[in-house]
């Protein structure tokens, strides 16, 4: 069925000024709105971000208003969600009411916000942070933001030498009221060692046990506290002009939850992509249960020519492979006339087990995905880019099939960009009608004409008309999955 849209994102649209005189002080005002509406079903979505920052020598204030009538989600809420006051001084810095936070590299805590994942994990307190000469100490008290759980955390790290540091972190979850489930009680600490000596190279050690009370909540089947471990080394060194890294993991119950929301971010070890095809497989960490590890290499050959490599490989802690890539891309860089990429990867993920009318199937896939994406100068200012991705995807539950996504774009630097994006499936009536391939379950292509104008400095206006599939967003391990899309998009960034 057609489904036609009209939408329009304005970015730091209305009132918005970053620095603006306030009685001694300054404030900066930002707004964030988008509003969409379906011609077909008259379904509306409105999301709007009101951001307000204070500062008066040493006093901070914080404060943002949101409005979702509904959001994407379809979710509808209206209200102050984040408001803080602090005071800065040299020694560090203390808030009061809302707070983000992270502890090392994110094993025992981080709270943070990110608007394309729909992450918001910040906390309702009391956050200190002090350094002075090679110490530094950061410790809050917090409630989540339905108020059913209390946070308390404590990092400190030193800096003996030059190259080295010595870091250590402490966290507590205790839920103090429930409409169901009752977590239990959790302790968790880690400890880590960071050394960097040029030019040998870096290397980074984080430790981490996790304890769940088994006084409150569901016992574990032995009846006794339950125990997670986590552990995070990384090293990475430079050899004949080339940087050679390396990680491992291993997480076992170092997830912790409250409202739905991680409030950990242990390093996933595995590789972020913006290509369109490879983007929509990329691994989102488990921290409960995953082991594995990414070596990477980053060989600048020439001024001209690089070339990146990674493996990576993720398992449960049964030995199980739930996922593993290898990737290869060259580049010939910018100072070119005509800047070349070429790159290929083989993707293989488990996604469970698929019940079939006689037996069931483990959804393994895997992909094998082609790039090429080249860069030509046109007539004056104007230049051209085509991007061309091909991926062959084959598995036990889907079948085999292919995807192709192309892209046109003609550009002015600075002014104007346009482009023609098209994206085409061979996937057979079939395939269509399997549950675990509902991206395919209406079309098989997708057409979509993009315009970028920048109509006076720091405003950028963005339109799209046309149809994009199913995506997906991932930072950090974290994943979201985007809506299919069919229709008009406006979106206006603004930067004061």
């Amino acid at each position: 069925m057609s489904r036609w849209l009209v939408s329009l994102v304005i970015v730091s649209a209305g009132v918005a000024w970053a620095s603006v005189d306030a009685g001694g002080g300054t404030i900066s005002i930002g707004n964030s709105l988008r509003y969409s509406l379906s011609q077909e079903t008259n379904e509306e979505i409105l999301e709007d971000y009101f951001d307000v920052d204070y500062t008066h020598g040493p006093f901070l204030a914080r404060l943002r208003y949101e409005v979702f009538q509904p959001s994407e989600e379809r979710r509808d809420r209206e209200g102050q969600v984040f408001r803080a006051v602090g005071g800065e001084t040299q020694w560090g810095t203390l808030w009061v009411g809302n707070f983000y936070g992270l502890f090392g590299k994110g094993m025992a805590f981080h709270g943070y916000e990110d608007r394309d994942l729909r992450v918001d994990t910040s906390l309702d307190g009391l956050s200190l942070d002090l350094e002075h000469g090679p110490a530094s100490l950061k410790a809050f008290s917090g409630r989540t933001a339905a108020h059913t759980t209390v946070f308390h955390g404590a990092d400190a790290e030193v800096r003996p030498l030059a190259g080295l540091a010595l870091g250590g972190s402490y966290l507590s979850r205790r839920q103090t009221s429930s409409t169901g489930y009752v977590a239990p009680d959790l302790e968790l600490g880690t400890g880590r060692i960071d050394v960097n000596v040029n030019p040998v190279g870096c290397f980074g050690l984080d430790v981490g046990p996790t304890y769940l009370s088994a006084e409150a909540g569901q016992r574990s089947r032995s009846g006794a506290a339950e125990r997670g471990e986590g552990w995070f080394a990384a090293v990475g060194t430079s050899l004949l002009g080339a940087a050679v890294g390396f990680e491992y993991k291993d997480y076992l119950h170092m997830g912790v939850v409250a409202e739905g929301k991680e409030y950990t971010t242990p390093p996933p070890a595995a590789m972020e992509h913006a290509w369109t095809l490879l983007a929509r497989h990329s691994h989102e960490l488990n921290p409960d249960d995953e082991k594995g590890f990414l070596g990477r290499l980053e060989w600048q050959a020439t001024d001209i020519f690089g070339l990146t490599a990674s493996y990576s490989v993720a398992q449960d802690q049964r030995d199980t492979e739930v996922f593993s890539e290898a990737m290869a891309e060259a580049r010939i860089a910018e100072v070119s006339r005509t800047p070349v990429t070429v790159a290929c990867a083989r993707t293989e993920e488990f996604l469970g087990v698929a019940p079939t009318a006689d037996r069931n199937v483990d959804d393994r896939r895997t992909h094998l995905t082609f790039i090429g994406d080249v860069t030509f100068p046109l007539h004056g200012p104007w230049t051209g880019r085509f991007s061309g991705e091909h991926q062959h995807t084959d598995g036990d539950a889907v079948g085999e099939f292919d995807l192709e996504h192309l892209e046109l774009e003609v550009s002015r630097s600075p002014g104007i960009s346009v482009a023609l994006v098209g994206e085409f499936s061979n996937v057979s009536r079939i395939q269509q009608d399997l549950p675990w391939l509902s991206v395919f379950e209406e079309q098989t292509s997708w057409f979509s004409a993009q315009c970028v104008l920048d109509i006076a400095p720091g405003h950028q206006l963005r339109v799209v008309a046309g149809s994009r599939p199913e995506g997906k967003v991932c930072a950090g391990g974290a994943c979201r999955t985007v809506p299919a899309f069919k229709g008009i998009e406006a979106q206006l960034s603004s930067l004061f």
